[in-house]
């Protein structure tokens, strides 16, 4: 039994699960190689947190086209949670992807073109915004809202367990903060939210 969070393996998504890994006895398995590769970190919140720090650092060369503002908001929130080191991380662990890259098309082994950007206009109805492009299945939901409890999903971060299935009007793993500077429609705490 192995825990482990998705985000450490590339995703970019916070999806922590336990996973229950069985051999047969007569397949030769060297279970130490196994559980060395899977206790091995790939990908690392630390790693995202040292990309933000510089203004100029990888991070922001891959999002060139964020706000100054939105930037130093993200950077605060990396230094805010950057812990002090214990040791030197290997340089060969990635930053988690964030679901700006993801939205992006960032990250994959074949880069995936980027989502279309949503119309603002359209958060009161359920459409299916990436058609166009050919990927299907990212659909807006109406309706969807912060509150206590369900806090949204943040561009600059790995994005939320989204569940699976209809529980009704969805909260805040279906909501995204946006930068305040596209429209003063559906303004919480002095930013933008819209369902996606």
């Amino acid at each position: 039994m192995v825990p482990v969070n998705a985000a450490d393996y590339g995703v970019p998504q916070i999806r922590n699960r336990i996973v229950l890994v069985a051999f047969r006895a007569d397949i030769p398995v060297d279970i130490a190689a196994f559980e060395k590769y899977v206790n091995t970190p790939q990908f690392s919140d630390t790693a995202l947190w040292r990309s933000m720090l510089d203004e100029d650092g990888p991070y922001w060369r891959r999002h060139s086209d964020v706000s100054a503002r939105a930037r130093e908001r993200a950077r605060a929130w990396a230094r805010a949670k950057l812990p002090k080191p214990t040791k030197e991380e290997d340089p060969k662990i990635k930053p988690w992807r964030t679901l700006r890259d993801a939205i992006q098309g960032y990250g994959t082994d074949a880069e995936l073109p980027a989502l279309p950007p949503v119309d603002l206009s359209r958060l009161d109805e359920k459409f299916d915004f990436g058609k166009e492009i050919g990927v299907v299945d990212h659909i807006g939901w109406p309706g969807a809202r912060i509150y206590q409890g369900h806090t949204p999903n943040e561009l600059d971060k790995p994005a939320k367990t989204v569940k699976a299935g209809v529980h009704g009007v969805p909260g805040g793993e279906s909501v995204v903060l946006l930068p305040a500077t596209r429209t003063a429609r559906h303004r919480m705490d002095g930013r933008i939210i819209t369902a996606i």
